[in-house]
């Protein structure tokens, strides 16, 4: 088979969330110790009001603002001490006019006082009596009931990665289990006569297996999991034997290798042999990674990868980010990257987006990009890249010394 097309990047993106956008990954309930880091399958709304009573931000005498007017360090004001407020417990002393009760920080505000002086700001001078010498607003030093957090207040949204804050606030508000993406399931099935596991010996022509351990790690950072992974011959029934046997069990299947348009490069007729909607990209406008192939059938993506590691680790972080995003409904990200300086001049390629890896110095303050120009399949680029530049498509290229975004995920 023929490259159908190759896309540009972002028209790939727009028909992957058009065929893949319908694929159900499933959610389950889990408890909030075990949500770090999965994705909300819904908005998490409150049901109650963050603090539910109005509260001291200090430890301090809690009072009527208007009884400190004028107060200072040469004048201050005097106040009788009626009461205090224990931690945990309900205020039950009022504040009235020339009165005061302590509270510490966290305690109840008791009824009558609109403020709170912290107790630097005082001195007492018995056991009934202290002098303040700072004048108070109304408000100052309180938070008031919901301040924080409101009945309806959406916590977390959907789509939401869960963070060890979020865990806090689900438990501020009394939520111990919440809804969240099943992560998802996916196969990875490496393609080629040559490849060998890691842990065999080879022979002269034959390669260790990278691809799986590379994307499958991606795989697990942008939210999935890997259930399965093996490898096969350049051989059309053994590839479709073994999709057939995972395609009903995964929620993604990705076949590394045999994507182009080679004798032996089957990849593209099996993806497509499962049924509707089928074959929809056999080609990127992606340097390096034109053979890309994306499939969907029976709820499941079918994903197939350049076969040298180079190409492959830069078209599953360009498109398997994007995937999971579909996925896993979640919210936008900021993009994260540095702007650094450019050390040599690169040049683009005709009519396709072009990604070069590269590491990161911090000179004087100042980031420069250091290009790692090799052969798209050279494998120390992938242990030694810190990021990587994107010269868009019809662009001839970036001179040295111009400022560019180095994408560090």
């Amino acid at each position: 088979m023929k490259f159908l097309k190759a896309y540009e990047p972002y028209k790939i993106r727009e028909m992957m969330k058009e065929y893949f956008g319908d694929i159900d990954i499933g959610t389950e309930i889990v408890h909030i110790s075990e949500a770090l880091d999965r994705y909300s399958a819904k908005d998490i709304k409150s049901s109650v009001n963050i603090p539910d009573f109005n509260k001291s931000t200090v430890d301090g005498y809690a009072l009527m603002s208007s009884d400190t007017r004028g107060a200072s360090e040469s004048m201050p004001v005097f106040l009788d001490v009626s009461g205090e407020v224990l931690m945990g417990t309900e205020a039950e002393t009022e504040v009235v006019e020339n009165t005061c009760v302590y509270v510490p920080t966290g305690g109840m505000l008791p009824k009558g006082a609109d403020a709170v002086v912290m107790i630097e700001y005082t001195e007492k001078l018995d056991e009934e009596t202290v002098a303040v010498n700072m004048a108070m607003h109304p408000g100052e030093n309180i938070i008031y009931i919901g301040e924080d957090i409101s009945v309806d207040d959406v916590i977390v949204k959907k789509g939401r990665k869960i963070t060890a804050f979020d865990t806090g606030a689900l438990s501020a508000i009394g939520v111990s289990e919440i809804s969240v993406f099943k992560k998802p399931r996916t196969v990875i099935i490496s393609s080629g006569d040559e490849i060998r596991r890691p842990e065999e010996d080879i022979k002269p022509g034959e390669v260790r297996d990278i691809n799986s351990f590379v994307v499958g790690a991606l795989i697990e950072k942008y939210g999935g999991e890997v259930i399965h992974k093996t490898i096969v011959d350049d051989d059309e029934g053994s590839l479709y034997n073994e999709v057939e046997k995972w395609i009903d069990r995964a929620d993604i299947v990705i076949v590394s290798g045999g994507s182009s348009a080679g004798i032996k490069d089957v990849t593209a007729e099996v993806l497509d042999s499962f049924g509707k909607p089928g074959l929809f990209v056999h080609g990127a406008a992606v340097k390096p990674g034109k053979p890309t192939i994306m499939s969907c059938a029976r709820d499941t993506a079918l994903i197939g990868l350049p076969g040298h590691p180079g190409s492959s680790s830069i078209i599953f972080t360009i498109f398997g980010k994007e995937l999971f995003k579909i996925l896993l409904e979640k919210e936008d990200a900021i993009e994260s990257f540095v702007e650094a300086e450019l050390t040599y001049s690169l040049a683009g390629a005709p009519g396709k987006e072009t990604y070069v890896m590269g590491t990161l110095e911090n000179r004087d303050g100042k980031y420069l990009f250091n290009p790692l120009i090799k052969k798209s399949a050279a494998i120390s680029q992938l242990s030694r890249s810190e990021g990587y530049v994107v010269i868009k498509s019809g662009t001839e290229g970036i001179n040295k010394g111009n400022t560019v975004r180095v994408y560090t995920e």
